[in-house]
């Protein structure tokens, strides 16, 4: 996590609003918190926290597409609505930035919320910050590999003896859909409820050992990610974002 309560000491001081982007933890630090782990304050609780976001398609476990923000001020929420009075087509307001939202989602939304409740959020994330103590203790027992910082359950894998976007291709061999990070080099997993289902940590750990002899043995797969990685680690920023744009632009070319 990032130090909010210090970041929102910088905001107060200098007389500007404070957001936390709470998008993954919204859902799962508060109940980590009640199950008696020690997280820090991140939300209202911190004088200056102004806004928060959180997601709750990611562990709310509602459709995707739908979130939530919250103001310490409802004068703040009345910057957000955008309104109309004199259009030509009628009296217009939204307080979104789309025009218009399937209510489809609002109501999945609404219903997952109710058919979990406190109760099932509290066990699913028991289940979950049990599941990553698991994978980090011992991915810690594996000598080529080193866990950076101290996770609950978005767990960051990297290696100074082993190319670490290597081990990641092996994985994904072996079906294990891992996010290449940099800076430094290495790997990701952000553990959910399918995680916790029985035999999967140990089966993670099972092929992490693996894919690193794999790695070791038979080098760089002829495909996956490791050589682009590799490059754009190395790259400087303003070049990658203008790959990247071109890209975009490749993809959304309808000519070629």
């Amino acid at each position: 996590m990032d130090p909010i309560k210090e970041l929102a000491e910088v905001a107060m001081d200098h007389g500007i609003s404070m957001h936390v982007d709470a998008a993954l933890g919204g859902f799962i630090l508060p109940f980590a918190r009640k199950l008696g782990y020690d997280i820090p304050q991140f939300d209202f609780a911190v004088e200056g926290v102004t806004s928060i976001n959180l997601d709750t398609h990611k562990y709310g476990y509602a459709p995707k597409g739908s979130s939530v923000i919250l103001y310490r001020d409802p004068e703040l929420f009345s910057y957000q609505v955008y309104t109309v009075g004199d259009w030509t087509g009628g009296i217009y307001f939204t307080p979104t930035t789309l025009g218009s939202k399937p209510g489809f989602t609002i109501a999945a939304t609404w219903a997952a919320m109710l058919y979990l409740g406190e109760e099932g959020y509290m066990k699913i994330t028991k289940e979950i910050l049990e599941t990553g103590k698991y994978i980090v203790n011992e991915t810690r027992k594996i000598s080529e590999l080193k866990i950076l910082g101290d996770p609950l359950w978005i767990i960051a894998i990297s290696s100074d003896s082993i190319n670490p976007y290597v081990i990641m291709d092996y994985m994904a061999q072996r079906n294990w859909h891992l996010i290449g990070l940099i800076n430094p080099p290495g790997f990701h997993i952000a553990l959910t409820y399918r995680h916790t289902l029985p035999g999967v940590k140990e089966s993670f750990i099972n092929d992490l050992r693996e894919s690193i002899k794999d790695a070791i043995e038979k080098g760089q797969p002829t495909t996956g990610m490791a050589p682009i990685y590799g490059a754009t680690a190395f790259l400087p920023k303003d070049q990658l974002d203008l790959i990247l744009k071109y890209v975009i632009d490749w993809l959304y070319n309808p000519w070629e």
